[in-house]
């Protein structure tokens, strides 16, 4: 007989002699456990994990000096070994995972997401492990990766009324109370806060960054009130 399995699976062994007056079992090294106890029918379950030809043979004898022999031989093929990296986005953002196999050629098998390729497309909104199941020749392994998400920072900046010729603050204010940011702003600066004196009615736009890359935009607008004749 032969057989086929992956490393790491298992087969049962059971003899089927209904007759014999002593059962001798030979199990080829390697495999777990690597003895079977004599004149024990089975079941036996054996184990192998490591690739290669094995074989387990049972000699049936009676009293009479009557013996029968089976051999069965069996081919361990090495499982494939799946990896993804995992990433940081930015949420609304979308993520790419690619599942690089030992050996190509097999299947894949996505969750969640159902994809059946080597990369999934996917926009979390939220952190979100993905697990992908690659299938060859039989032989199946898993690999995992995650996806982080990060908020984009929430900015808003105040908008003030002022007479003509005078200065006025513009101030970029995010409703998240820790981390690191930088500040851009349509006219070039690049502090939380800018002097501005227009001469006409202007909306300054900042843009603010996070120390992940993820950014968010906030606008305010400087009216210039009319001058008393």
């Amino acid at each position: 007989d032969k057989l086929s399995i992956c490393e790491g699976e298992s087969i049962t062994f059971k003899s089927n002699s209904t007759n014999a007056d002593s059962l001798i079992w030979n199990v080829s090294p390697g495999a777990t456990p690597a003895t079977i106890p004599p004149n024990t029918p089975g079941p036996h379950v054996i184990t192998y994990n490591t690739p290669g030809n094995y074989t387990v043979t049972l000699i049936a004898k009676s009293l009479v000096g009557c013996y029968s022999t089976q051999v069965v031989n069996i081919t361990v093929s090495e499982a494939p070994t799946v990896t993804i990296v995992s990433k940081e986005i930015c949420e609304g953002d979308q993520a790419t995972l690619t599942a690089t196999p030992s050996v190509p050629g097999g299947t894949y098998s996505w969750s969640p997401g159902g994809g059946t390729g080597a990369t999934l497309n996917i926009s979390p909104t939220g952190d979100q492990t993905y697990t992908v199941t690659y299938k060859l020749a039989g032989c199946e392994s898993t690999g995992m990766g995650t996806i982080t998400v990060n908020k984009k920072p929430e900015v808003t900046v105040n908008s003030v009324d002022i007479c003509a010729g005078t200065d006025a603050i513009l101030t970029a204010t995010l409703k998240e109370t820790t981390g690191t940011y930088t500040y851009l702003w349509s006219t070039g600066g690049q502090t939380k806060s800018i002097t501005v004196s227009p001469t006409v009615k202007t909306t300054y736009t900042v843009t603010v960054k996070s120390a992940q890359g993820c950014e968010g935009v906030g606008t305010g607008t400087v009216d210039i009130n009319g001058t008393l004749s």
